[in-house]
C-alpha cells in the first residue's frame, strides 16, 4: 500500500509522503471528501493510525483528527514546550510573520504548548516610509496584557555587557508571546540600542548592524529560554522533558 511504501524511508518521513500528499491536494473537493470518508470508515484506521492516512485527514479535515494526533504520531513531543524564536511574528512585514501565526495556531490546536519569542521593536515604518512607534495592542494580530518579567536579564554582545528586559503578553489566539528588548546604553556607546525597527539595520533610526542585532537577539533568547526552562523544571520535577527550539530566519539561526 502507499502507507507501507512511504514508510520505507525512515530518515525522510515527511519527504517520503510528499508525492501522495501533492496528488491528494490536487483532487477536487468532492473527491477529497469521499477519500476522507473512505479512510475514516476503514476498520483499521483507528487501530493503526497510519502516518500517511493521518496526514491526509489532517490536511483535508483538520478537526476530525487533531485530538489524539500527538499521542499517535508524535509521542516524542508529549510534555515538551516549543519555543518559536523569530524576528517577525506579531509585527508583520512579509510572509514569515503570517507563517508563524499559522504554525503556532496549528500547534496549539494539536495540543502542543507553544511560545513565541520575538524582539520588542520600538518603532517601524508606515506605508509612506515614515517612522512611527509600535503599539502592540493595536497590531493586526494584537499582543495584549503585556507585563514585564520581574527579574532583570543580561548578556554580552561583542564583549560588552548588555542588560535587557522581557515583557510577556498573549495574542488573540491565546499563544504566549515574550518580547525581548535591550536597555539602551549611554549616549557615547554605539549602537546605543540593538532592537529598534523591524528589518532595518545601520540607519540613523536603527543604528545596530544586522550582525550586532543577530548576536544580541540570539543570546538574549537563549538566556530567556534558560530561565523559563529552569522554572518549568522546578515545577515539573521528575516528569520534566527538555524543550524544542525552533529558530526562524537568518537573524535567529545562530541560536541553534
Amino acid at each position: 500500500t502507499y502507507a507501507e511504501v512511504t514508510g520505507l524511508w525512515p530518515q525522510s518521513p515527511i519527504e517520503a509522503r510528499d508525492p501522495v500528499m501533492k496528488a491528494v491536494a490536487q483532487l477536487g473537493p468532492q473527491e477529497q471528501t469521499r477519500l476522507v470518508e473512505w479512510l475514516t470508515n476503514r476498520r483499521t484506521w483507528r487501530s493503526t493510525r497510519s502516518a500517511l492516512v493521518d496526514s491526509i485527514i489532517l490536511m483535508l479535515q483538520f478537526e476530525r483528527v487533531r485530538l489524539g494526533w500527538l499521542n499517535s504520531q508524535a509521542q516524542a513531543m508529549l510534555g515538551r514546550r516549543v519555543y518559536i524564536v523569530v524576528t517577525e511574528a506579531s509585527l508583520l512585514a512579509g510572509g514569515l510573520g503570517r507563517v508563524i501565526q499559522y504554525i503556532t495556531r496549528a500547534f496549539k490546536a494539536l495540543g502542543v504548548e507553544v511560545v513565541i519569542i520575538e524582539p520588542h521593536y520600538r518603532k517601524t515604518r508606515d506605508r509612506d516610509g515614515q517612522v512611527v512607534p509600535v503599539e502592540y495592542s493595536a497590531l493586526a494580530i494584537p499582543v495584549t496584557n503585556l507585563e514585564s518579567l520581574s527579574r532583570g536579564f543580561s548578556t554580552y554582545v561583542r564583549n560588552r555587557a548588555v542588560d535587557f528586559a522581557v515583557n510577556k503578553g498573549i495574542n488573540q489566539f491565546e499563544v504566549p508571546v515574550y518580547l525581548v528588548r535591550d536597555m539602551p546604553g549611554p549616549w557615547w556607546q554605539r549602537p546605543s540600542s540593538y532592537v529598534n525597527s523591524l528589518y532595518e539595520y545601520g540607519t540613523p533610526e536603527s543604528p545596530a548592524s544586522i550582525g550586532e542585532f543577530t548576536e544580541f537577539f540570539c543570546k538574549a533568547a537563549a538566556e530567556l529560554i534558560r530561565h523559563l526552562e529552569s522554572e518549568r523544571a522546578q515545577k515539573t520535577g521528575e516528569g520534566y522533558v527538555s524543550p524544542v527550539i525552533d529558530a526562524n530566519d537568518g537573524q535567529a539561526l545562530p541560536l541553534i
